[in-house]
């Protein structure tokens, strides 16, 4: 019960933060916008080469969103520090886990509605058949997908609490890894066995190929082995994550390192 309601208020705060970034307006003609014009630039790459290589670039980048928006997250993780919250959340009962990995979680809803938007609009606009009871299939990959990139986001925003000017680097750097290599423009095999393995390590392989398997009407098992597979990668990120902050928890009680802002 005292665990929910610490994931509430966390919610709530995170929700809070997000309204001062945003208005409703800024959000839809802004950034969403901004959103849709980045998916519909690589879809229209494809839409001058073939039908199935704009259902592809469409497809590959819609998803990314979710991954996107989800490593975000390594960011908001870092702000705790520099807002001089840190400490307190340290010095509390609650275990700061349970606070960090609520407090940025409409990262998540943002890049749901980015992912689902952006495929459903930019396919209307370029023609992609995207059939919706297939599309609806879909929104639990696109939840996992989500979750478990948050957890790699977690596991990166805990790494540089230390170095929080290093935030944007690192979230930017491990984007534009995904986008290259976990198949979202070109297979995930195309940079080689080296490249695809790290791929197979990566959130966003699996659920994006289940994605795709979905919208072809591929059969079930290979979809639910992938999903799987998705959902393992994540566990195991999250499991990081919790040891690196428990980690860090149990530092910097020892020696004191935390500090209010740098």
């Amino acid at each position: 019960m005292i665990t929910a309601r610490i994931i509430w208020y966390s919610v709530c705060s995170g929700l809070a933060d997000y309204t001062l970034i945003f208005t409703w307006r800024t959000w839809l003609f802004g950034w969403y916008l901004r959103i849709l014009a980045q998916v519909l630039f690589f879809a229209s790459i494809g839409w001058l080469l073939s039908p199935n290589d704009t259902r592809y670039l469409l497809v590959g980048n819609a998803v990314a969103m979710m991954s996107v928006h989800s490593l975000f997250t390594t960011s908001s993780t870092a702000w705790e520090r520099r807002c001089g919250t840190l400490p307190l959340i340290v010095a509390s009962p609650a275990r700061p886990i349970v606070v960090l990995a609520s407090r940025s979680l409409y990262w998540m809803a943002e890049g749901f509605v980015c992912a689902l938007g952006s495929m459903l609009g930019v396919g209307w606009l370029l023609g992609v058949s995207l059939p919706l009871e297939q599309v609806l299939w879909c929104v639990p990959l696109l939840l996992l997908i989500g979750l478990s990139t948050y957890a790699l986001g977690l596991l990166l925003g805990a790494l540089v609490l230390n170095r929080t000017d290093l935030r944007n680097v690192v979230s930017n750097a491990v984007t534009a890894a995904m986008m290259a290599v976990c198949g979202v423009n070109v297979p995930a095999e195309a940079f080689g066995p080296f490249a695809g393995a790290v791929a197979q390590l990566l959130p966003l392989t699996h659920g994006l190929a289940a994605v795709r398997t979905v919208l072809d009407g591929g059969p079930a098992q290979v979809i639910a082995a992938q999903a799987i597979a998705e959902a393992a990668v994540g566990v195991a990120w999250f499991a990081a994550a919790v040891g690196v902050l428990h980690w860090m928890q149990w530092r910097a009680r020892r020696d004191g390192s935390i500090v209010f802002a740098e």
